[in-house]
Formats: C-alpha cells, sequence, structure tokens
C-alpha cells in the first residue's frame, strides 16, 4: 500500500490576506447600505440609522493596514452621501434637524456615531437655522473621542472634507466669524498631524503606506488658503507661527517634509515674501534629517516664477528674502550638503537672484567659480550632470539678453562644460547657438569669438569623447545622423552673420580667429562653415572699399582689400583641394567683388583659379559652367586688356573644344557676349569683329547636329545672339549672314512635320517698347534646354513656336529700325 504525499500548506501573503478582508468589509456595508436606503425611503428613521450603524462598524476594525483602510474609507464615504442628502430633503420639508443632531449622538458604538454626527452637522450647518460656529467647534470636539491612530485620521479627513464649504468667512452665507473658522481647521490640523505621526509607532515598517497617506494631513493647509479672510497680515501674524508651532512639536521626518511643501505651494507668493525671515528660522528647528535643501529649492524656484512673472525684481522683499538665503546658506554651511543638493541649491539661487538683479555678472561668475571648485576632481553621475547642464544652458544662457556673451567668456563656465559627457556639451552647444540666433546677438570682439570657439567645439570640431558617429565617409549613408549634422552645421553658418565690428580691423581678426577653429572641422565640416566664412570676407573687402581716406585715417585702419582677398584665396584654396562643389562658384563671386573694389590682380588670380576648376570638371557639367564663366567676364571691368584677352582666349578655347556639337554652337554663340557688348568696359575689350566670328563657328557646328530637333533649337538660338548683337549696333555683322541661317530655319522646319500648337508671339512680347530687352531675353531662355545630357535634351517649347516667337520680335525690331542698315536687309 502506497503511502499517499502530504502537500505542504500554502500561507496566504499578507497582501492577499487584506485584500480578503477588505472585500468582505466592503460587501458587508453594501448590502447594510442597501438596507439603510430602502428604510430611508420608508420614512423609517430609526431601522435606517440602524443600518447606518451596521454599515459604519467596518471602519472600527483594526485588521486593515493605513492603505487598505483608506480604500475602505472611499467605499464608506459614498453610501453616507445618500444619508446626508436625506438629512438635506428632511430640512426642505420642514423637518427639524435639531432632533436628528441628537438623536445619532445616541448610537453606541464612538465611530458609527462621529460619522453620524458629522454627516448629520453638515446638514444641519447648510439648513443655516442654527450657527455653524457652535456645530463645528461641538463636532471637532467630539471627534477627540477617537484617539486610535487610523480611524482617528480619516475621522477627521471626512470632518474636513463635509465642512470646508460651509465655514465662516468673509461674504460668507454660513456667517462672518472668520477667528473661528481659523481656530476650527488649526485644531483639525493639529490632531490630524498628532494621528498621523502615531501611525509611525503602530504600524511600523509601512513607511510606503504612510507616504500615500500624507495627503490627509495636507488638506487642512489647504482649506486654510483657501479663505478669503486670509490676508498677507493674518497668515504672517496667526496662521504660519501656529502651523510651524504644530510641525515642529511631533519630530517626524515624513510629516515636516511634506507639510512645509505644502505651506510652500498652498499659499501665495507673496505671503512667502513677507514672511521669509520667519520661514528660514523654522528650517532650524526641523529635525535634522529633513530634506531642508530640497525644501529650500522649491521656495526659491516659486519665488523665481512669480519675479519672472510680475517683473518684480526691484521689490524691496525679493532684496530681503536675497539676504535670507545668503545667511541661512552660510550658517549651514553650503558648501558641505550633499553634492546634488549642491548643484540643485546654487541653480535655484542663481536663477532666482538673475530674476532679481537682471544679468548680474558678478553673481554668476561667483556661482560658476564655486561650483567648479567644488568639482574638482569629481566625475558627475547621470543626475548631477543634468542639474549642472540645467544650471550652465537654462539658468544663465536663457537669462542673458543684452550682455550673453558675458558668462561665455568665463573661464569657469567652459570648465564646467567639459565635467560632462559629449552628448551634454553637444545639446548646450545647440542651445547656446539658438540663443544668440533668436535675439540675434551682436558679436562684437575678439575675446568672445575665441570663447565660442570653445564652448560650441561639439558643433566646429571631432571630439576625442564623442559617443556619435564622427562625420566620416562611411556615416553620409545614414540619413538620420545626416539631418541632424547638416541642421548644426547650417546653425554655425548662421552665426557668423552675427559677426559684427565698426572697426573692419577687429572684424577681420574675429573672422581670422574662428577661421583657425572652423578649418579643423574636417572636409565634411567644412563645405558648410567656410563657405559663409568666404562670403563674410567678401562682404568685408566690400566694406573696407567703401571707405573714405578719412574714415581710414582717424580709426588706424590697416586692413586693405587686398588683404581680405589674400585671406579668401587661402579659403578657396582648401575648398577646392577638397573638391568642393561650391569653391568654382565661389572663385567667380570673389572674382566678382574684387573687380569692383579695383583689385585686377586678384579678380585675375580668382577666374584664373575657376577656369582650372572648370578643366576638371566632367564634360556634362562644363557647359553649364561655361555659361557661368561668360557671364561673370561680362560683368568684369578693372583688368588690364592683356588679362582679359587671355581669359577670353582660354573662354574660347573651352567653347571650341566641347564634345556635343549642340553643346559647342550653343557655347560659342554666348560667348559672343564676352567680346561685343560689353557696356561700361574699357574700349580695349571690346571686339566686334571676334564676336561675329564666334556666331559663324556657332553655326558650323550647329550644323553637325545630328538630331534635327536639337539642331533646329541651337539655330534659333544663335540667330537670337544675332539679333542681340545686331540690335546694339553690331556694324561688323552683316544683314545676309542672319538672313542666311533664318532661311535654313525655315528650311528646317518646313522638311519636318510639326504638329505640335502653335503658341501666340504675343503671349511672350508685350506692347509696351520698355520691355523689349526683358522679353528679348525670354526668347534666348526658351532657346536653352531644361535637361541637357549626353541622350536627349529637353526645351520649354518647340521649334516652331520658339521661331514664330522670333520671328515676330525681329519683324517688330525691323519696324521700329528702318534706318538700321541690318535691319532694314533683315528677312522676316
Amino acid at each position: 500500500m502506497s503511502r499517499r504525499t502530504q502537500q505542504p500548506v500554502q500561507r496566504k501573503s499578507e497582501d492577499e490576506m487584506q485584500r480578503e478582508l477588505l472585500d468582505a468589509a466592503t460587501q458587508r456595508a453594501a448590502v447594510n447600505s442597501y438596507k439603510m436606503k430602502l428604510e430611508l425611503d420608508k420614512e423609517n428613521l430609526e431601522e435606517a440609522l440602524a443600518f447606518a450603524s451596521k454599515m459604519l462598524n467596518e471602519m472600527r476594525t483594526s485588521k486593515l493596514t493605513p492603505g487598505y483602510y483608506y480604500k475602505l474609507y472611499i467605499v464608506i464615504s459614498d453610501h453616507l452621501r445618500y444619508l446626508e442628502y436625506y438629512f438635506t430633503e428632511q430640512h426642505r420639508k420642514g423637518i427639524s434637524l435639531s432632533y436628528m443632531y441628537e438623536r445619532v449622538q445616541w448610537v453606541g458604538q464612538i465611530v458609527p456615531r462621529l460619522y453620524l454626527l458629522i454627516t448629520v452637522g453638515s446638514a444641519y450647518i447648510k439648513s443655516r437655522t442654527v450657527s455653524s460656529v457652535k456645530i463645528l467647534d461641538d463636532m471637532v470636539h467630539m471627534c477627540k473621542g477617537e484617539q486610535h491612530p487610523t480611524r482617528g485620521l480619516f475621522l477627521r479627513q471626512y470632518l474636513l472634507s463635509l465642512t470646508k464649504d460651509k465655514l465662516p468667512d468673509v461674504n460668507s452665507e454660513y456667517g462672518l466669524e472668520v477667528d473661528k473658522s481659523i481656530a476650527f481647521v488649526l485644531k483639525n490640523f493639529h490632531d490630524t498631524v498628532n494621528l498621523y505621526c502615531r501611525l509611525k509607532d503602530d504600524w511600523s515598517g509601512r513607511d510606503k503606506e504612510r507616504f500615500q497617506l500624507r495627503t490627509l494631513i495636507g488638506m487642512n493647509i489647504n482649506s486654510l488658503s483657501n479663505l478669503d479672510c486670509v490676508n498677507v497680515e493674518r497668515y504672517a501674524a496667526e496662521i504660519l507661527p501656529k502651523l510651524i508651532e504644530t510641525i515642529t512639536k511631533y519630530n517626524d521626518i515624513m510629516a515636516q517634509d511634506y507639510l512645509m511643501q505644502c505651506i510652500i505651494s498652498a499659499f501665495p507668493d507673496e505671503y512667502h515674501l513677507a514672511t521669509i525671515e520667519i520661514l528660514i528660522k523654522s528650517f532650524d528647528v526641523l529635525n535634522k534629517q529633513v530634506a531642508i535643501p530640497q525644501i529650500l529649492i522649491m521656495l526659491m524656484d516659486r519665488l523665481s516664477q512669480y519675479a519672472k512673472k510680475n517683473n518684480n525684481g526691484k521689490q524691496e522683499n525679493m532684496g530681503e528674502l536675497l539676504n535670507h538665503l545668503a545667511t541661512y546658506l552660510e550658517r549651514i554651511g553650503f558648501n558641505t550638503l550633499p553634492l546634488k543638493d549642491f548643484l540643485e541649491v546654487s541653480n535655484s539661487l542663481l536663477n532666482l537672484h538673475l530674476h532679481h538683479h537682471s544679468e548680474d555678472v558678478e553673481f554668476t561668475k561667483k556661482t560658476l567659480d564655486t561650483v567648479l571648485a567644488r568639482l574638482t576632481d569629481v566625475e558627475l553621475d547621470q543626475k548631477q550632470s543634468g542639474i549642472l547642464e540645467d544650471l550652465l544652458c537654462f539658468t544663465i544662457v536663457d537669462q542673458y539678453v543684452e550682455n550673453l556673451g558675458a558668462p561665455l567668456q568665463m573661464e569657469s563656465f567652459s570648465a564646467l562644460l567639459e565635467k560632462l559627457d559629449y552628448d551634454l556639451r553637444y545639446e548646450i552647444a545647440t542651445h547656446i547657438i539658438r540663443r544668440l540666433l533668436s535675439i540675434e546677438y551682436k558679436i562684437d570682439s575678439v575675446e568672445l569669438v575665441t570663447a565660442l570657439t570653445d564652448v560650441l567645439s561639439p558643433l566646429l570640431v571631432d571630439q576625442k569623447d564623442n559617443s556619435g558617429p564622427s562625420p566620416t565617409l562611411k556615416h553620409l549613408s545614414d540619413a538620420t545622423y545626416l539631418k541632424s549634422f547638416y541642421e548644426e552645421q547650417n546653425l554655425v553658418a548662421c552665426m557668423l552673420q552675427l559677426f559684427d565690428h565698426p572697426n573692419t580691423d577687429i572684424l577681420c581678426k574675429m573672422y581670422l580667429t574662428v577661421r583657425k577653429t572652423l578649418g579643423k572641422g574636417g572636409e565634411f565640416r567644412i563645405a558648410y562653415t567656410l563657405v559663409p566664412l568666404t562670403n563674410c570676407f567678401l562682404k568685408l573687402a566690400s566694406r573696407i572699399d567703401m571707405l573714405s581716406e578719412e574714415e581710414v585715417a582717424n580709426q588706424q585702419l590697416k586692413m586693405t582689400a587686398e588683404g581680405t582677398f589674400k585671406f579668401t584665396g587661402q579659403i578657396l584654396h582648401i575648398l577646392s583641394e577638397k573638391k568642393n562643389s561650391q569653391s568654382f562658384q565661389l572663385y567667380l563671386s570673389a572674382a566678382t567683388i574684387a573687380d569692383h573694389c579695383n583689385v585686377g590682380e586678384w579678380a585675375y588670380n580668382f577666374l584664373s583659379k575657376a577656369f582650372l576648376l572648370y578643366e576638371q570638371a566632367s564634360s556634362q557639367d562644363q557647359l553649364s559652367l561655361l555659361q557661368i564663366i561668360i557671364g561673370t567676364l561680362g560683368q568684369i571691368r578693372n583688368l588690364t586688356a592683356d588679362n582679359y584677352l587671355t581669359l577670353t582666349t582660354s573662354a574660347n578655347k573651352f567653347a571650341r573644344t566641347q564634345l556635343l556639337p549642340a553643346s559647342k554652337g550653343r557655347a560659342l554663340a554666348d560667348l559672343s557676349t564676352i567680346y561685343y557688348p560689353l557696356q561700361a568696359s574699357p574700349s580695349e575689350y571690346q571686339n566686334a569683329e571676334k564676336a561675329v566670328e564666334c556666331l559663324k563657328m556657332a553655326v558650323a557646328a550647329a550644323k553637325s547636329c545630328e538630331d534635327q530637333t536639337e539642331k533646329q533649337h541651337v539655330f534659333i538660338h544663335i540667330l537670337t545672339s544675332m539679333i542681340y548683337q545686331a540690335k546694339h549696333n553690331n556694324t561688323s555683322l552683316e544683314a545676309k549672314m542672319a538672313n542666311s541661317l533664318f532661311n535654313m530655319i525655315v528650311k528646317e522646319l518646313s522638311a519636318k512635320e510639326n504638329d505640335a500648337s502653335q503658341q501666340d508671339s504675343s503671349t511672350l512680347f508685350g506692347d509696351d517698347d520698355d520691355e523689349d530687352d526683358e522679353a528679348f531675353m525670354n526668347v534666348i531662355a526658351t532657346t536653352k534646354p531644361v535637361v541637357n545630357n549626353k541622350e536627349k535634351a529637353t526645351y520649354l517649347l518647340e521649334p516652331a513656336s520658339m521661331f514664330e516667337a522670333t520671328r515676330a520680335y525681329m519683324a517688330r525690331l525691323k519696324a521700329e529700325k528702318e534706318s538700321n542698315d541690318f535691319f532694314s536687309a533683315l528677312t522676316v
């Protein structure tokens, strides 16, 4: 016979036992509540009170922990609302509540008796047939009969919840005895705190549940703050001293910590300003384990927001507050506080001080120096680093406007930044640069630029502790990284536009200072930072060129436009070596500005470098680059004739060596404009015969086009160039050349069937003669391809439409310029 093994008995956890006790109590309460309501509906008050007493007997239990007792209290309170409503309705029916108030006092057990007394007492006060002060005083004294910590605490909470809207107050319907109202709440507060502190002895080891119940003792403070009769004088003379007396009487850490926070959060900021001395003195009599720094931080943060909102930094009370705080911190040994508390107090104190003394550089420096001294040889954890970030980023940077550069130049500021990891330094640097841009802060000294290159280094150069990807080629496929990288470098580029100084020598030094750092940023950063810096140097050159001799003499300026072009050339050399796509355009821009400043040597130098970059470009890009070169040469005015001839010869060579016939024809046609006409240019630049020669070579190149449509487009483009030359009186151009090309276009179009709809030429030209030049340029624009590659060119208009528009314009010119030999012989 096998022996049956005995299963071990599983004991229920304490939490499961508590839930079972709570469920049983709430079920019994629900049954008795239901019976109570039935009897009330029958107007049987005696039986109803009997069932109500049975329901409230559940509140007599001592088996539930405070947390589960609170849940039972919520259930019972909901059931009692129906009873309170019944008593209120009885008064409306003309039945006196005096009897009911006395009747409930006959209940045998004290806990049900007091809950019923408070319930009927609330309705009795609401009836306004009795002095509310008398009933309030009676109920608060009757509650002394229950001294069990848990039961007594919730009983007094029930008393406060039912009477808080029935207290005598200014303009109250329940009387004007405001002193009695304050005394009632303070008495209830005293008893509540007493019972709450006794919970620690009855339920040792249940600090978590006790912590959750702390709101029960704070409700009295909230009730006091909601009374209209409580003004600053009454608060300072009567209420605050009694609150502090009660709080300090019971040496309970949790109660003192929470109640001090309640006082600070419940009463208006003006009250704290008026009683700051009393508040700070109270810190000395609190338990030594109370988190006084956190209470102090809460107070300072509230008053900082108050000062910011009301703009009352100049108030005398605020100055007194700062003096009291400084004295107290010195007395408690501020520097000996735990590091986290030290950093938080420093942050809040500086924040409050800056709201009172706007942009106080001296105090800011003192605070930063003190913090730096404390952090010597200290490694910060995550929370401490976050506090230091708030101090540097938000408390300082966000509160400075007119003098933001001052804290950024402090050695302690940059030294504290080094205490943080890369991610936080990056966030602070980004925040600083956004702040500079948002307030359009003027960066006006070499010292400030030096400081900025230091604090903004996470955005400017690679960092040794960079936890994220560095800008290398393998990261260019990371879309998330690229977006962040582009954004930060664009911020740096925008910041360069904030550099300004009335003295051009100092401004140049500022640019040179930042250039040293930007040049170390790596090839992917300099594409975004050196390009705008180049433009800054070019703007500086134009500004120097506009200075009068008197201004130069008065300011003793040494930097010349030639000097800025030297630095510009150095930067462009770096960009071109890094194969930067913008270096070609920058060389041409620099050449234009150098020519405008009458520095022909640098203009020629920049153009020569642009020509070298052109030769290194792909054949697909060369046509568009050549057109930009031609446009730039057309604006040049101050080169020597030999230099200009050298450049135009090179451009001519570029045009003639185009691989595709269509590109070659179009380039040569455009090239004619750098020989003639050249308005406001030296006469030695003009070469009408060379312009005609370019047009002839253009026609010859166009004839070699295999694609007929493209050939027609190029022919029309050349024809418009001829008309442009003729309109500007190029006497070397004969009408028979234009007529020959015109006839070739007609022949080409006639040979090809064209089903495309014809566009009315009037849509391209207006009737106003002053708009002729602009209209003609529109025609030329339509002859250029929108997309041009080795396979196919796409144009805005079909050849027939373009030709009709061109012919219409030619006809108009012929009619207007009958005396001109060219136009009179023109065939249209």
